[in-house]
């Protein structure tokens, strides 16, 4: 079965997402920055406040009125770090998931799997699924 475009772009999307380093050390801001062009190019409203070293940030995205009973999606955008871990490829690097039984088969969810891919790290790119 072919998948479709928006499962390509999802897929495509969360490779992306996974590839940023955002150790927990570490400045998160390039991923901010290309999450806030993303939702841009599709007129989301979105504002970034910074921690007081201007080294972290958080992402504020509006969609649709803003009037009272609307519904916040939060994550987070750091991981622990790597090193140390008994990772046998690279953690920031999206691999198709072949372990049997662990793996979703469906155009809607891609089974590809990295440092925080299951984690709320990244959840922007599997809300465009559901």
């Amino acid at each position: 079965m072919a998948m479709t475009s928006i499962a390509t772009d999802t897929i495509n999307l969360l490779h992306k997402l996974i590839g940023f380093k955002t150790i927990s050390s570490d400045s998160n801001k390039e991923m901010i920055a290309f999450i806030c062009d993303y939702l841009s190019s599709f007129g989301v409203e979105t504002v970034i406040s910074s921690n007081k070293k201007g080294n972290k940030a958080n992402l504020y995205a509006t969609i649709g009125p803003q009037q009272a009973g609307g519904l916040m999606l939060a994550g987070h955008s750091d991981v622990v770090p790597v090193e140390g871990q008994n990772w046998t490829t690279d953690p920031f690097a999206a691999r198709p998931c072949r372990a049997a039984g662990r793996c979703r088969s469906s155009t809607m969810w891609p089974p590809d799997y990295g440092a925080r891919s299951m984690t709320p790290t990244r959840p922007g790119a599997a809300w465009r699924c559901w």
